[in-house]
């Protein structure tokens, strides 16, 4: 039997900021930790750069 481990509380904290920041939806399954962490490889650090961009103004 196969079972799929579950998303991390960061991991949903880090997908709100990207889904802010970026103005992109996940379209994934929140529960998936792999799903979860793909996204987040892909985005996260552009996220970060934005909000850091955003508060030196």
């Amino acid at each position: 039997m196969i079972t799929l481990e579950r998303s991390t509380p960061s991991q949903r904290k880090q997908i709100a900021l990207i889904e802010k920041w970026m103005k992109i939806k996940f379209k994934g399954c929140v529960t998936s930790k792999v799903e979860c962490q793909l996204f987040i490889d892909d985005y996260y650090e552009d996220a970060v750069c934005l909000q850091q961009e955003y508060n030196e103004q």
